[in-house]
């Protein structure tokens, strides 16, 4: 049976924080508004210039169900090349900036395919709740990724994300208060609104410069 089959419905990872799979978002809104769900990250695999976008029909009933929801949706589909480029760092923040600012208004939905590998959403989901972690909590990242795997037995991540996960969420708790003042802005760098990115998906890079020559 494929372990991913249940991973429309949304899973708490946290308090208030829940993980699942675009389909979490599509199935059922009358379930995210009694979970409270106010703002939704979308973070899905890397567009690819070969060939069609597998996840773009299921990202845009994601997109449109959010709308009816009337909740606040930003997207990430540049995770890998902010890997590849070292900008790690700097996308792995402002999720985190933007998934705590959230709260203040209702619960937070990160969603995506959580069953492919090395998996944005799981690569996020698993960053913040490591970095919101007991400053006593040892392995902080391997725990948080143990709670997605109870949730999701099939969901995956890569020993490159775990190793950016673990140096952001150290330097994000170091801080302080996280993200004050910066997780509520849509147009960073990394996180860009759904319509916005699916008019050139595949050719838009984060910095606004074209991801191929």
């Amino acid at each position: 049976v494929d372990m991913s089959d249940r991973s429309h419905v949304p899973k708490r990872l946290a308090p208030d924080l829940f993980l699942g799979d675009l389909e979490a978002v599509s199935a059922d809104c009358s379930l995210l508004e009694a979970l409270g769900v106010r703002r939704i990250l979308i973070a899905i695999p890397d567009p690819t210039a070969e060939s069609d976008d597998p996840f773009q029909s299921a990202l845009d009933a994601a997109v449109a169900a959010a709308s009816r929801l009337g909740a606040e949706v930003c997207l990430v589909r540049h995770a890998g090349k902010a890997l590849e480029s070292g900008a790690a760092p700097a996308l792995l923040r402002e999720s985190c900036d933007w998934i705590d600012a959230g709260f203040s208004s209702g619960c937070v939905l990160v969603s995506g395919p959580v069953c492919v590998a090395a998996s944005p959403a799981v690569w996020l989901a698993v960053t913040y709740t490591a970095a919101t972690a007991t400053a006593s909590a040892k392995q902080p990242v391997a725990k948080a990724f143990s709670l997605c795997r109870a949730l999701f037995p099939g969901c995956r991540m890569s020993s490159a994300q775990a190793t950016e996960a673990a140096e952001l969420a150290k330097a994000w708790r170091s801080d302080g208060r996280q993200g004050e003042g910066r997780g509520g802005d849509a147009a960073a760098s990394w996180l860009v609104p759904p319509v916005a990115s699916r008019s050139d998906s595949t050719t838009a890079s984060p910095s606004g410069a074209a991801a191929a020559d």
